[in-house]
């Protein structure tokens, strides 16, 4: 059979090719989403589960991986989520060579689409390379968040902690607030784990975790970023709205504009016939009255 062609959503990609979708800051993948169309496709594609994984060489990186159903189909996209810091020129790195005490850092708390979960594999395999899944996270089909829920907690605990620091808001910290936090907000869930006591370890070393106080705050900044999310769907709904109508609008007026040129055209018509018919009947008078003549 051939493949299935499913509708376009060029922000959770349902199979990237050779190689993976964009890298973009978790507050710009937000607002695209977002700005989507009025029935806003992302917020009809749920989550399934989330793997939380730990890289086994050099920092121990650890991220998130999200996997999202398509809305119509039982397809899924793979998003990867994370923190790290940005470098001078703009490229990202790893946490192990930047001062513990560098509070003006940003961090760079980014997702990177990669496709569906056989491109995710792939890619993964390139970069970071090898790394373990310590922990899965099975949301319940009924009550699952979705694309954009996801989004926003992710954004959420970004703004608890825009600033990068090695000892307590690093990579550890962001992939546990993260995960926490979503688990507590949504908590038809089930968590099933290979190695939980590995999270947020460097080395056998435990790293800073999320407070308490921490998830608490993001739970408690979720319902009016939630609302103000929705007041903007209804904002682009009402926008298109008056698109459409203002195109129908526009549409009737060049409709009836053109039926005026056509009963203008008509008329001239009209008026050409009536004048070569007086033409006519004034040839036929003249030839009448030389044949009387004669």
């Amino acid at each position: 059979m051939p493949e299935e062609v499913l509708p376009e959503l060029p922000h959770l990609l349902f199979h990237s090719g050779p190689r993976p979708g964009g890298s973009v800051p978790v507050t710009n993948w937000y607002s695209w989403m977002v700005d989507d169309r009025p029935d806003n496709r992302y917020s009809m594609c749920s989550l399934s589960r989330i793997d939380y994984c730990k890289c086994t060489d050099g920092a121990e990186h650890e991220f998130l991986l999200f996997y999202f159903r398509h809305f119509i189909s039982s397809a899924e996209a793979v998003v990867c989520a994370d923190r790290t810091v940005e470098r001078g020129n703009g490229s990202r790195q790893s946490s192990e060579i930047i001062s513990p005490s560098s509070k003006e850092t940003a961090a760079s708390d980014h997702a990177l689409l990669l496709g569906s979960p056989e491109d995710a594999v792939r890619h993964l395999r390139d970069k970071p390379g090898r790394y373990r899944k310590l922990c899965t996270l099975t949301f319940s089909p009924s009550s699952a968040p979705s694309a954009l829920h996801v989004a926003a907690v992710l954004c959420l605990v970004h703004q608890q902690a825009p600033a990068y620091n090695l000892y307590e808001q690093q990579c550890y910290w962001y992939a546990d607030s993260v995960w926490m936090s979503l688990k507590k907000l949504f908590s038809q869930n089930q968590e099933s784990c290979k190695d939980h006591n590995a999270r947020t370890h460097y080395c056998g070393v435990a790293m800073s975790r999320p407070s308490s106080a921490t998830v608490e705050a993001v739970c408690v900044a979720y319902p009016p970023e939630w609302q103000k999310t929705m007041d903007k769907l209804t904002q682009v709904k009402q926008c298109r709205k008056a698109e459409l109508a203002q195109s129908r609008q526009e549409g009737f007026m060049e409709a009836e504009q053109a039926a005026d040129e056509r009963v203008h055209r008509a008329d001239e018509r009209v008026c050409r016939v009536q004048a070569e018919n007086e033409q006519l009947r004034a040839r036929l008078a003249a030839l009448e009255g030389r044949t009387t003549a004669i």
